[in-house]
């Protein structure tokens, strides 16, 4: 089996968590090969070799011809989303960019053998928005192997003088902000903000002093938040229809890591997490938000045993080998959804072939039957 996988950057930490890890995984376990190209390198040569194209999040008009070119050929489509987007909130970055682009996005996810989702929410939020939809396998988010490991069930710094390192990171601006306010209102000195990526400004113009790093690479990423003393990962999200239908991939990153995690209690965190046991769950007000920091800024055990916890639960429920077990279903489904379509297009050809030679095959019936009857009356 060969398998081409297609993102618009395919080099994206997203494309290897949902695309290329578990894939090239599945792909060493099972014997076939695997090629990985950005959509603008993909090339008609790139298409004909595979026998199984993934595209992931495709919403330009290249992708969607990518997509049929892919299908003309008689090559099995996987469409994989992780994320509603056909219904973005303002603060996403690419917002209008996908909205302007909505019926390209509704055309990808329909000209699909089958499609990769990450939540069953997910699926049945874009039933409601895409009706039509090929047949669908959920493909869970999960805990993406380390660069290294974690020497043990909590590999988190401790430093008793040292502040507690709230980690605010985020790849968008964050629409839930009572989280500032509450900052504003703990004890200066007991802790510090490390923020990476756009909460970085937002903090800044909420007059939070915060260190500000750029987005990153994973590998980076961890780096730095494997050298923070004291750390506890901060995630504040809304409650909307899109932050429902998301997974909890930060929880996962963070526990694997031994970082204690606080964030709001919505979907989809409150489905995973167990509060004040592998993680704390906060009502999205000021005041809830200042009392739990308040607590776990206080309380080094505390964070510690929810760390635990929260790491064990990961490696236990949430490994990589579910996600390599449902990538074999959509695989499977679309290959066979692809040799169904392939046999309907040659039952096609088959007919209109029949048409456009009917008359051909008439005259020369007449034909042989008159040189039938004339070799009958040369003989009589």
């Amino acid at each position: 089996m060969k398998l081409l996988l297609l993102a618009g950057d395919i080099d994206a930490p997203l494309a290897h968590i949902r695309l290329r890890t578990p894939l090239c995984a599945l792909a060493a376990r099972n014997g076939w090969t695997v090629r990985a190209k950005s959509f603008h390198a993909c090339t008609g040569l790139d298409l004909m070799q595979a026998d199984v194209v993934v595209v992931q999040r495709g919403f330009l008009p290249r992708a969607l011809r990518l997509q049929q070119r892919a299908r003309a050929l008689g090559k099995a489509v996987v469409y994989e989303i992780d994320d509603l987007l056909t219904e973005l909130p303002p603060h996403v970055t690419n917002r209008d960019s996908v909205l302007a682009h909505r019926h390209v996005l509704l055309r990808c996810l329909q000209v699909a053998d089958a499609l990769s989702v990450s939540t069953e929410r997910l699926l049945r939020e874009l039933a409601v928005d895409c009706p039509g939809l090929p047949p669908a396998v959920i493909v869970p988010n999960h805990a993406a192997p380390m660069p290294t490991p974690p020497a043990g069930p909590v590999a988190a710094l401790e430093a008793a003088s040292a502040p507690v390192a709230l980690i605010v990171a985020s790849t968008e601006r964050l629409a839930s902000t009572p989280l500032f306010a509450a900052l504003g209102d703990l004890a200066p000195g007991t802790f510090r903000v490390i923020a990476v990526g756009p909460p970085a400004q937002q903090l800044r113009d909420a007059g939070i002093a915060a260190e500000a790093h750029a987005l990153m690479p994973r590998e980076q990423f961890i780096g730095l938040v494997r050298s923070l003393p004291n750390p506890l990962a901060v995630i504040p999200l809304e409650a909307s229809r899109f932050a429902a239908c998301k997974s909890p991939i930060k929880w996962f990153e963070y526990s694997q890591l031994g970082i204690p995690v606080v964030c709001s209690d919505v979907e989809p965190y409150r489905g995973v997490m167990q509060d004040r046991v592998t993680g704390r769950l906060v009502v999205n007000t000021a005041q809830a938000w200042r009392l739990a920091l308040g607590e776990l800024i206080g309380d080094a055990a505390a964070r510690r045993a929810l760390a635990a916890a929260a790491h064990d639960e990961v490696r236990r429920r949430h490994g990589v080998d579910r996600a390599l077990a449902a990538w074999e279903q959509v695989v499977a489904a679309a290959c066979a959804a692809a040799r169904q379509r392939d046999d309907a297009a040659r039952r096609r050809l088959q007919r209109l072939a029949a048409v456009v030679t009917a008359p051909l095959e008439s005259v020369l019936v007449r034909v042989r039957e008159h040189n039938r009857a004339r070799l009958q009356r040369r003989r009589g």
